[in-house]
């Protein structure tokens, strides 16, 4: 049996909150974090950049946490790779 794709309200509403706050970000990222300490600022905008598209597309596929899960270790990942490096 083939998987068919459907898009159900409840996940739609959950992508359009997360691409909400991916375009904030991208619309906001000189103003605000420039303001902040560069630690935390590099972290918030690395956090609020990668894992939100992350989730939209778990949302759209019926999965919004395995997403959301996929997008904080992805972020996770970065910021260790930049630690570490």
């Amino acid at each position: 049996m083939k998987p068919r794709f459907q898009f159900s309200t409840r996940n739609a509403l959950i992508a359009t909150f997360w691409l909400a706050v991916f375009c904030a970000t991208l619309a906001r990222s000189d103003d605000f974090y420039s303001t902040m300490s560069s630690d935390y600022a590099q972290v918030t905008l690395i956090s609020l950049v990668v894992a939100p598209p992350a989730a939209a597309a778990g949302a759209m596929f019926g999965h919004p946490r395995i997403g959301l899960l996929c997008g904080l270790a992805s972020t996770l990942a970065i910021l260790l790779c930049v630690a570490l490096g």
